[in-house]
């Protein structure tokens, strides 16, 4: 499956990189960073996982996923960048399957 994105959200069946989605929401603005990472573990409900396969309708995901992510914006003005990442295809244990970044200048006390 081809990747496809926008600036903010990307579905490929690449691997993720973490340090590109770090990157992307770092602004002289904004002190904190969270990342996110969703990742393919060896089990589930006491049975052996090998992998996971993840099918995606890439230009509706790319659609749905900034709508949410606008939407949050929208509640969370502070949120100064966003990114999300997410695979297709065979994911094996370990790897990534989605990133989920944000920036903001600070937290409320």
């Amino acid at each position: 499956m081809p990747e496809v994105h926008d600036d903010d959200v990307i579905i490929t069946s690449s691997p993720l990189c973490v340090s590109a989605a770090l990157s992307h929401i770092t602004l002289p603005s904004c002190g904190g960073n969270s990342i996110f990472c969703g990742t393919t573990r060896n089990s589930f409900q006491d049975k052996a996982v090998v992998c996971l396969e993840y099918e995606a309708y890439p230009s509706m995901a790319v659609l749905e996923t900034r709508r949410i992510c606008e939407g949050l914006c929208g509640e969370y003005p502070e949120i100064g960048k966003w990114f999300v990442a997410h695979r297709t295809g065979r994911v094996d244990v370990g790897e990534v399957s989605i990133i989920v970044a944000a920036s903001s200048p600070h937290r409320a006390e």
